[in-house]
């Protein structure tokens, strides 16, 4: 994912309109991802939006 993100920001900034959609859901994912890992590890609190963080930026990437 994180070489996906790299290859769609070389691609945004040679000017190409498409690749801002997938830049920003595989952003959104893999925040969400490393939320999910934080919370796996006990360094964050459990709670509604910690566990459904995964969730929501999937939607996210799905949508755009």
């Amino acid at each position: 994912m994180l070489m996906a993100i790299a290859l769609a920001f070389r691609q945004v900034r040679s000017d190409n309109p498409v690749a801002v959609l997938p830049l920003l859901g595989w952003s959104a994912f893999m925040g969400g991802a490393l939320t999910v890992a934080g919370l796996l590890r006990g360094l964050l609190p459990v709670d509604f939006w910690t566990q459904h963080v995964l969730q929501f930026p999937a939607l996210l990437e799905i949508v755009l």
